[in-house]
């Protein structure tokens, strides 16, 4: 925020976040519709009752082996809603096409040392959460064939979000 005050601009009143920024810097053309997030690489704690946020800067990872874990995110889960591009050690982007610019997160440097599930956004459903737990405990991201399985198990039925109106489908 600073940076923007020695720039002349309101930080109050044009401040986004670190995402825009550092998408900014690095090239990263963002629509209208886009919302950049600092996507960091972190190392966890995990126990079977507890995920903790051990290191937000993921153990001081090079760049070189970073871009090779957000390229298989991207491989895995990045999708034309979901885009992630590789910046420098643990500090990347995600961008989000019509995302939540209202969304509430926490940055992981905010949480060290404590319950992981704390830092994640307030919109997030106890659904969302248990997913997030299963990622962390496996390790990866689930596959389509495993979350349509547990949305099967859950009895989880069609709906509208009901923050974005946006249709969730199984």
């Amino acid at each position: 925020m600073a940076n923007l005050s020695v720039l002349g601009y309101d930080p109050l009143k044009c401040y986004a976040g670190r995402g825009p920024l550092e998408a900014a810097n690095m090239g990263v053309q963002l629509g209208p519709d886009d919302i950049a997030f600092r996507c960091n690489l972190v190392n966890l704690d995990i126990s079977l009752e507890r995920t903790i946020m051990g290191d937000y800067s993921g153990g001081h990872i090079t760049t070189e082996e970073a871009k090779i874990l957000i390229d298989r995110l991207k491989a895995t889960i990045g999708s034309d809603t979901f885009r992630f591009f590789p910046g420098v050690s643990y500090r990347h982007i995600m961008v989000w096409k019509g995302g939540q610019w209202q969304m509430t997160s926490t940055p992981p440097h905010d949480i060290t040392g404590k319950e992981v599930l704390s830092g994640i956004p307030k919109t997030f459903t106890v659904t969302d959460e248990e997913i997030l737990r299963w990622c962390f405990a496996q390790g990866r991201a689930p596959s389509a064939e495993e979350i349509e399985a547990y949305y099967d198990e859950s009895e989880f039925s069609d709906w509208t979000h009901a923050v974005s109106q946006a249709p969730m489908l199984k």
